[in-house]
């Protein structure tokens, strides 16, 4: 009751701009950019796209899930590799429900990842590596 009507529409608009201007996140020459990875290492990289591949329907990279058809078989296979890495059942379910929403990282050709792909070999002999590399 105790507010005072605006003299016009474009009042009004300038009043609305001017509130959503906090909200909004400002870019400058010197805010920071966008960032290129949240992945530490090609490791990092190399198991979570061979994740994304196993996970997904039909399965990438010619693997077949009848080798890895629960999570802790795939933990398993995981810890086989590198028992450092942190992975638990909870987290490869969160990357199979979260396939269609993320993009694929492209990975380089570095002596982690391809220490990984052996690994991934001894397992699954058809694995296409030239289409994980891609």
């Amino acid at each position: 009751m105790d507010s005072k009507p605006l003299a016009n529409v474009s009042q009004g608009k300038n009043l609305r701009f001017i509130a959503r201007m906090s909200k909004t996140r400002l870019y400058t020459k010197y805010s920071s950019g966008p960032r290129v990875s949240s992945y530490k290492s090609n490791e990092e990289i190399a198991v979570r796209n061979f994740l994304k591949g196993l996970f997904s329907t039909p399965p990438m990279y010619n693997l077949h899930r009848k080798e890895l058809v629960s999570y802790p078989l795939v933990l398993e296979f995981l810890q086989g590799y590198n028992s450092k890495l942190k992975y638990s059942e909870s987290r490869l379910a969160i990357i199979k429900h979260r396939l269609n929403n993320t993009r694929r990282v492209p990975l380089q050709k570095t002596k982690e990842s391809e220490e990984f792909v052996k690994y991934i070999h001894t397992k699954f002999k058809d694995f296409d590596e030239e289409a994980f590399y891609g």
